[in-house]
């Protein structure tokens, strides 16, 4: 007649005496990958001995999670690990706490010797060429001529990375 097996019928049937209901809810997206008492057993885990590596504390909890879910569930806490030596994991030094505020931002410009730190300048706003070159001739060039003055070398030599403000036409010019 309707062209059902009964099996189909007698799983509607259970579903509706369970829930009341005779059609599944279909759900909004992939199901989470921790729930409470994962997130839980982290947090506790790393409140036992924050020097052990994420390997352990993946294996300690229960639910089996790849290394990014569980840094991303670490930095959506506000916690960050940092790979130093000999694996020294997630230590109390090493973690720093988000701060979220509305609106702006700021850079700081500057340079360092083996000797000593130079000045620094406040860029506001984007770092571009023009602002580089306010850096290097606020900041660098002063803080070289003092350093020159103190130790007398004059072979120094200026590093810089490949940024598109250290590169642009108006500073290489």
């Amino acid at each position: 007649m309707l062209n059902v097996s009964p099996y189909t019928i007698s799983r509607m049937l259970k579903y509706y005496k369970e829930t009341g209901w005779y059609e599944r809810v279909k759900n909004p997206g992939r199901p989470k990958k921790l729930n409470a008492r994962d997130k839980r057993e982290i947090l506790h885990e790393i409140s036992k001995d924050p020097m052990q590596p994420m390997s352990y504390i993946r294996k300690a909890i229960a639910n089996l999670i790849s290394a990014n879910t569980l840094r991303y569930f670490l930095r959506s806490n506000g916690i960050y690990s940092f790979l130093h030596k000999n694996n020294t994991g997630l230590h109390t030094t090493f973690i720093s706490p988000t701060m979220k505020c509305e609106g702006g931002s700021f850079m700081v410009g500057g340079c360092f010797f083996s000797k000593g730190v130079g000045a620094l300048k406040i860029i506001n706003g984007q770092a571009n060429g023009k602002k580089h070159v306010e850096v290097l001739e606020k900041a660098y060039l002063p803080s070289l001529s003092a350093f020159q003055q103190q130790t007398g070398w004059d072979d120094l030599v200026l590093q810089e990375d490949n940024a598109k403000a250290h590169t642009s036409n108006v500073v290489v010019n």
